[in-house]
């Protein structure tokens, strides 16, 4: 088997590309082989074979006709796009004629000859002929097993049965197409088994069949597929008629059950329950006996098997190929909805919709029943009362204690909490034992900072209003309305935020179930009534307060309904922004309906959607409920702190300043209603003025995103799966072959052994650390995949620890809770419990995780929770966690503490620390401390490329700025130019990784061929051309929460035409405006430029000048349009490296950009990339200023010295700028030849050459000052007088 990588791979890659086969489909075909071998192992015939194979070289040389059908029909077998190993394996049997013959002529002459040597990479000669490789690898290794486990052929027979077979090579070949028969045979077997197992699937989520829908197209592909397996077994009988004479009656017997038993399945389908699925597990049985019944033909068959009558191997070829063709075009659905709830399907949701509808249908008339009972008392930059709800035909008030909390960033928190439920004072449906209060823990697991309270309010009260001025200079006001509550936040004497000023408040208070008598209608008496609209509850209709049932699954709620909502005005704004995640605009659409808007409000519930759609409000894996507006230089935002399930509806209204006025001189306000199932009801108000100040203000309280390590920043190269360890080490030398940069490889779920974490394939990754050796060699990483989930099998050290230590996350029933995921049956472990956190901590160490070392880091997926089998893909809301808090308290949150855990364990495992890197897929507000995220499962598609452009910036103006999306799509099949435009839009996303899936053909960058593949390669030096710069907008995002790619709204605030534009986008503080081609067969785009500044072309310098409107620019496939923005300095290395690693001690490069007025500034953060050595002085922070004034480039230092600065300054001394080029160069240095270079601390300067370059057509001047010799971490300054 060792040969499968090693010794075919090098001759297959000739031969197919000779004969223009796409090779990555090979690939592919090589991961179902290794799968298999753990079931069939390998014969010692394979090295026989080969070699025999290599002695016959010099007879197809001379036999050229002979040579050429025999080398078409093997390349025919190598797997290409438009089939699988499948079809191969039986056309090779089509050829057998030709071959025998050539061998069998060899044989009679008695030279062929057998060694035990087998090939090696270096020494496999390369006229060796493709199809030699082939059959060694594809179908003799299967021959032993194959006999020995379906005909009974003892150790000792199998034996027996080699040796004649390598005495005579005839019988060799014929006994290879006879077991290449029954290999097809168990593969679609297999097929039938994997669409059944599709359909077992369906029935145990309970879903609702329909015919026409993506469920009923797999139960006839099944159907489909039992038949032709069928039908091949009947033509196998056919051709050998002693199955008729042995077998006549079991033959009969298990084809009718192979045919009536799909057929049924396939009718009972729209009933739900098991009949279904177990009528289609009896057409696979059949099938299967027919199979056995076949192989014991073919035990005693050998050369008699091959007849004249009907050709077998046809008919097994054209059977193959139907069911590939099945099994290619397998029907989907971008995604199942049906999973998924709308509003009207959620109980929460529905009612407060309707209790908006009902409270906008009363217009004026409406009072709000929620006021502030006695007034407000301060202290200490806080006030505190009790707001009281009246509650419809009760004397009782239900009373609610609120706390307005101003902290001395000018930031104000609102917390409205329930009184019986924070004092216990309810009681638990179903003997619960969860916690009574709302959930009150959310604070410790995401703010961090910023929390110091402002003691020197001004407070002013009277019985109607409290006024509170408040903030830097008292510059914000803050009016608080006693009856019916109401909050308005004021700045420059216009209200900015308004809570409650539409009285849509709401707080479900707890109430006993009480049982409702039903009486019956009698004849002539009216009907059910209408709902009351005097009713100050969300709803009287009680059908979904105490339980509530989806997707097979029913939600227990011990505690009643319990929602809270809110509504927040935003007067004058128009253009809102952020809670991500969701595949919608940047600038958020209105959710009541109408043209071009949704119907259904933005949902926040973490959760696994396949294929998601685009533009939509539809949930997604993560959740980040911070929102801001933003009109002509103003911006403001909210956090809605609750990690519940979440819905936001956003509504735009007109408003006039004068009836007469028809609209002109009106404003817009946009009034947005959030609800959530539970909780708190918990905001932060950011009046800011600038986006700058909302998103700084926004991560001093939940924390900044931390800088990573050097290496993250470059390009990730990933897929579901590189299948063995020498497949990892083929990809890293084909990388450096062709000479692409690459920092990251990864591996998913299938490196573990049977899907258990923290443990290799022995099979295929029998030597981990020696792959990482190999990576490590040029500075390249490993990422794994571990997901929460641990697979319940036994003797499985890990699921044994958690289950003995009591650490998963349990069922209502308060036992460990056992769901479905990728192992199969599964738990969860718990990390809001710190015990768990700790064992986790253990499992990563390098004692305890074998195989791994420090360049090996973490991916964690499937963590919002994903369960197979659980209500909307996820985990039961009735679920039991740590503290006794119910999942639905926290559901959103848990992403947050499974990167956590994941993070702590990288520090843990490595002394001294190195910073962690940690991949989520699930995420909330204060998940970017701890590492990166991607959008998940996309699309092969222009329409996914085109949407990850805003969901990208969503994330970035949310605070969580490492993010990006999967290059080329997950599902599918990019086409090359779908391709190569993605990699010159993904080296543009703060976290640049591409990742496919398992079904998908391989994609690597060197895989296209010409020109893709050198053109997407110099998309990927332009990443790593750009590192420096990119890396110092990290360090400003982790000091300042400064998004890295900026959208045109935060870098120009004050041009309204540019507010929504989310197709591009600015990289840091670096000037460049990049806009990724999105569209099939584009050769230009339009650049819309806001300012009067001059913009020129990063590659050629061509000129763009012309604020308010839209450029034309070229871009062919092999051109990205990227502009810089004048009076930018931006800091590159231009000499190609392997990796970042290699990178770190070479020049750099400073590209000094004049603006209009002939002045540039720029900045540079170094440090080692990898250590907290940065935290004690141990980097470099330089300012670079060019002064038209003084006509001087200067080198400032920014940064504050520690106790690790001299060492690290010392380290770098010998890195230098090795060149400086500036564009737009005045027209007076034409004459000019050299400069004067001074640095600091030396009397003398000294001269360096300058070479300047005249402007030509469109393109500006520019000069270029080549090695002016100053160390990059030194000040210097050069003078170009």
């Amino acid at each position: 088997y060792e040969i499968e990588m090693k010794n075919c791979y090098p001759v297959l890659e000739d031969e197919i590309h000779q004969d223009g086969i796409d090779l990555t489909v090979y690939e592919t075909w090589i991961y179902w082989d290794s799968l298999l071998k753990g079931v069939f192992k390998r014969a010692e015939l394979v090295r026989h074979l080969v070699k025999a194979m290599e002695d016959q070289e010099d007879h197809f040389e001379q036999d050229s006709d002979s040579k050429r059908s025999y080398s078409s029909a093997a390349v025919a077998h190598v797997p290409s796009a438009q089939g699988d190993g499948l079809r191969r394996r039986n056309n090779l049997i089509k050829q057998r004629t030709n071959i025998e013959e050539n061998i069998g002529d060899r044989t009679t002459k008695g030279d062929m000859k057998v060694s035990d040597r087998s090939p090696s990479i270096e020494k496999s000669p390369k006229n060796v002929p493709a199809e030699a490789v082939i059959r060694s690898s594809f179908i003799m290794p299967y021959m032993r097993n194959i006999w020995k486990r379906l005909c009974g052929t003892s150790d000792k027979r199998t034996r027996k049965t080699e040796s004649k077979l390598k005495r005579n090579p005839r019988r060799n070949i014929v006994s290879a197409s006879q077991t290449v028969f029954t290999v097809n045979v168990l593969s679609l077997l297999v097929c039938t088994a994997l669409q059944t197992f599709a359909v077992v699937l369906q029935q145990r989520e309970q879903r609702q069949f329909r015919w026409g829908n993506a469920d009923s197209l797999t139960a006839i592909q099944t159907l489909i597929t039992q038949i032709l397996a069928l039908y091949t077994n009947l033509c196998s009988a056919k051709q050998d008629g002693r199955i008729y004479n042995h077998f006549g009656w079991q033959m009969y017997l298990w084809a009718g059950i192979a045919f009536i038993c799909p057929v049924l399945a396939t009718a009972f389908l729209s009933f739900q329950g098991w009949l279904s699925p177990l009528l289609y597990f009896g057409g696979t049985a059949g099938n299967a006996c027919l199979g056995v019944l076949l192989c014991s033909s073919i035990k005693t068959a050998k050369d008699e098997a091959r007849q004249e009558s009907v050709p077998l191997d046809q008919y097994v070829a054209a059977i193959g190929g139907l069911v590939v063709i099945c099994q290619a075009y397998s029907p989907t659905e971008m995604v199942k909805h049906e999973n998924f709830k709308t509003c009207e399907q959620s109980g929460f949701c529905t009612r407060n919709r309707a209790y908006a509808d009902r409270v906008t249908s009363k217009g004026s008339s409406w009072t709000s029943p929620y006021w502030i009972d006695g007034g407000l008392e301060a202290k200490d930059g806080r006030l505190s009362g009790v707001i009281l709800k009246k509650v419809d035909g009760r004397s009782e008030e239900v009373r609610l204690p609120v706390v307005i909390t101003f902290l001395e960033s000018g930031t104000v928190r609102v917390t409205v909490d329930e009184a019986r439920r924070q004092n216990g004072d309810i009681e638990l449906r179903h003997g619960s034992q969860v916690r009574k209060e709302r959930y009150n823990e959310l604070s410790s697991w995401v703010l961090v900072g910023g929390l110091n309270t402002d003691s020197s309010i001004a407070v002013n009260s009277d019985e109607e209003n409290t006024v509170v001025k408040y903030g830097p200079n008292k510059k914000y006001e803050a009016v608080i309305r006693h009856t019916p509550f109401s909050i308005d936040f004021i700045r420059d004497d216009h209200v900015h935020v308004s809570l409650n000023g539409r009285g849509l408040m709401s707080m479900e208070h707890w109430r006993p179930k009480v049982e409702k008598e039903v009486k019956e209608t009698k004849e002539g008496e009216e009907g059910a009534k209408e709902e009351n609209l005097e009713t100050t509850e969300l709803s009287t209709d009680e059908s979904t307060w105490w339980e509530e049932s989806f997707g097979g699954n029913t939600d227990s709620k011990p505690k009643g309904p319990e929602s809270v909502g809110l509504d927040i005005t935003f007067p004058g704004y128009e253009h809102v922004f952020g809670i991500p995640m969701h595949a919608a605009p940047l600038s958020l659409k209105e959710t009541r309906g109408g043209s071009g808007n949704y119907d259904q409000p933005y949902r926040m519930y973490n959760s696994d959607v396949f294929e998601y759609e685009m533009d939509s409000p539809m949930t997604l894996y993560g959740s980040i409920p911070f929102m801001q507006v933003h009109r002509k230089d103003s911006t403001v935002g909210v956090l809605w702190f609750n990690a519940a399930e979440t819905w936001v509806d956003v509504v735009k209204s007109k408003v006039s300043s004068n009836p007469l006025s028809l609209g002109i001189g009106g404003r817009t306000d946009t009034q947005t209603h959030w609800f959530s199932e539970n909780g708190l009801l918990d905001i932060f108000i950011f009046l800011g003025p600038t986006t700058q100040d909302v998103i700084h203000s926004y991560s001093e309280l939940t924390g900044y995103s931390p800088l990573p390590q050097h290496f993250a920043l470059g390009y990730h190269q990933c897929r579901w799966n590189y299948v063995s360890d020498e497949d990892v080490r083929d990809v890293d030398r084909k990388f450096d072959k062709h000479k692409i940069p690459y920092d990251v490889i990864w591996l998913d779920i299938e490196y573990t052994d049977g899907k258990k974490y923290f443990t290799w394939d022995p099979h295929t990754f029998p030597d981990p650390l020696g792959m990482q050796k190999q990576l490590d060699e040029h500075e390249r990483k490993l990422v794994i995949i571990v997901d929460p989930h641990i697979k319940n099998e036994a003797n499985y050290p890990v699921v044994d620890a958690l289950k003995s230590k009591d650490l998963g996350i349990k069922s209502k029933d308060k036992v460990i809770y056992e769901g479905w995921c990728w192992p199969g049956s599964s738990y969860w472990i718990d990390c809001f419990n710190p015990a768990a956190v700790e064992w986790w901590k253990e499992l990563f160490t390098y004692k305890s995780f074998k195989g791994t070392s420090s360049n090996t880091f973490l991916w964690n997926d499937m963590n919002e929770p994903s369960v197979f089998n659980g209500p909307e893909t996820t985990m039961p809301k009735d679920n039991i966690h740590h503290g006794n808090w119910e999942h639905r308290d926290i559901h959103n949150l848990n992403g947050l503490t499974v990167i956590n855990a994941t993070y702590e364990a990288l520090l843990h495992r490595d002394s001294p620390h190195k910073r962690p890197f940690v991949l989520t897929r699930s995420f909330y507000t204060g998940s970017q401390r701890l590492g990166a995220m991607w959008t998940g499962d996309n699309l092969a598609s222009w329409s996914h490329l085109v949407a990850s452009i805003p969901m990208t910036l969503s994330m970035n103006i949310a605070g969580f700025p490492f993010a990006g999306a999967d290059v080329g799509g997950f599902f599918g099949i990019p086409s090359h130019e779908l391709l190569t435009r993605w990699y010159q839009a993904g080296i543009f996303n703060p976290f640049f990784r591409a990742h496919a899936h398992i079904d998908s053909r391989r994609r690597e960058p060197y895989v296209p061929g010409s020109p893709y593949t050198e053109i997407i390669t110099q998309a990927i030096r332009l990443r790593y051309q750009l590192l420096p710069a990119w890396y110092t907008a990290f360090h400003e995002a982790s000091t300042t929460g400064a998004p890295i790619v900026r959208p045109h709204y935060y870098v120009h605030p004050s041009d309204e035409k540019g507010f929504a534009i989310d197709d591009q986008f600015y990289i840091g503080g670096t000037g460049l405006l990049a806009k990724p081609v999105t569209t099939e067969g584009a050769e230009s785009v339009e650049i819309y430029i806001s300012d009067r500044e001059r913009y020129y072309n990063y590659f050629d310098y061509s000129i763009f000048y012309g604020a308010g409107k839209t450029h034309k620019v070229g871009a062919p496939l092999d051109r990205i349009p990227l502009l810089m923005q004048g009076g930018h300095i931006i800091p590159r290395r231009d000499r190609p490296r392997k990796s970042s690693g290699l990178m770190k001690w070479d020049p750099f490069t400073l590209v000094v950009v004049l603006g209009i007025r002939g002045n540039a500034e720029g900045t540079l953060y170094l440090d080692d990339g990898e250590s907290f050595d940065f935290q004690a002085g141990a980097y470099i922070h330089r300012k670079f200023t060019f002064s038209d004034a003084s006509q001087s480039l200067v080198s400032e230092n920014l940064a504050e010295e520690g106790k690790k600065t001299k060492a690290y300054l010392k380290s770098m001394a010998k890195v230098r700028v090795e060149k400086i080029v500036i564009v737009g160069a005045p027209f007076d240095w034409m004459n000019k030849k050299e400069v004067l270079v001074l640095e600091d601390g030396k009397k003398e300067g000294r001269k360096t050459a300058l070479k300047w370059h005249a402007a030509q057509a469109a393109r500006a001047s520019w000069a270029v000052v080549r090695d002016p010799g100053v160390g990059v971490g030194n000040g210097w300054k050069i003078d170009f007088s």
